[in-house]
């Protein structure tokens, strides 16, 4: 270790579950995952890959299963992720 590295901190990612419980599993319905395809397919009319946009709107689901907590509708809580993610996945091309 060098001087400069001395007294440092290391900064550690912020531990996410690694499997969704049942209760999760529970917010993912069909239902659910219809309506994050249909985000995908706002998107897809943009000139994106419909399957990549898919997966980044199911991820975006299951990122906002993870994190929600009773309080708004699960509907409006996961659209901002599914959002989110999308529109990363479309940054990444650009």
């Amino acid at each position: 270790m060098t001087w400069a590295m001395k007294g440092r901190k290391t900064l550690r990612p912020k531990a996410e579950p690694t499997s969704l419980t049942a209760a999760q599993r529970t917010l993912i319905s069909a239902d659910m995952m219809a309506y994050a395809d249909a985000w995908a397919h706002r998107y897809c009319k943009r000139g994106f890959c419909l399957d990549d946009l898919k997966q980044a709107a199911y991820l975006g689901l299951c990122v906002a299963a993870l994190r929600y907590k009773n309080g708004a509708s699960f509907k409006t809580f996961a659209t901002y992720y599914i959002r989110k993610y999308l529109l990363m996945e479309m940054k990444s091309f650009l």
